[in-house]
């Protein structure tokens, strides 16, 4: 689970403290890590193709 947009979401959701335990190869790791961003969801159906 190490991916860029965890650890972004993890460091910008601290208050007050934030304390990273690991190694700094982990965390490095991360950040090299592309997160995986799904697609929104459709409420509706695309329209049908004219």
């Amino acid at each position: 689970m190490l991916q860029r947009n965890l650890l972004y979401t993890g460091i910008t959701r601290a208050k007050r403290l934030l304390i990273l335990v690991g190694s700094r190869e982990a965390l490095a790791a991360a950040v090299r890590t592309p997160g995986r961003r799904t697609p929104p969801h459709r409420s509706h159906p695309p329209p049908p193709p004219t």
